[in-house]
């Protein structure tokens, strides 16, 4: 989950606005803005998932960060999307993940290299 959340798989949800009459939204600041009919908003999910007002040192890679007893909803953890247009598969690929991490610490020996190589938060795709 940890490493979902630092370097996204996609750069986020694109939606076009339809409403005859446009979209109207506030943005952090509270200025209010219109999107017309017909333009695109794009969601970016690197933004929230690596805010300093949901996540404790937000840069830095945690693994027992989703251990805890805090639960992330979807506007925060929001490399799956949110609402309506939330992935799916959302529930299998986690579950996915979990299966072929036990399959590969069940048939190898890994063994870290010294010293550590830094991390990069570039995507990956």
């Amino acid at each position: 989950m940890e490493a979902l959340r630092l370097t996204a798989h996609t750069i986020g949800g694109i939606r076009k606005v339809v409403a005859p009459d446009g979209f109207e939204m506030t943005q952090a600041d509270g200025k209010r803005l219109h999107v017309p009919h017909g333009q695109y908003i794009v969601l970016c999910h690197t933004v929230p998932n690596r805010d300093a007002a949901t996540w404790a040192e937000p840069m830095a890679f945690a693994p027992g960060r989703f251990s805890g007893p805090r639960a992330f909803d979807e506007y925060e953890f929001t490399t799956f999307s949110q609402g309506l247009h939330r992935c799916p598969g959302r529930n299998y690929a986690l579950r996915l993940m979990e299966l072929m991490l036990a399959e590969m610490l069940r048939r190898f020996d890994f063994v870290a290299p010294k010293p550590l190589p830094g991390m990069s938060y570039e995507r990956a795709t």
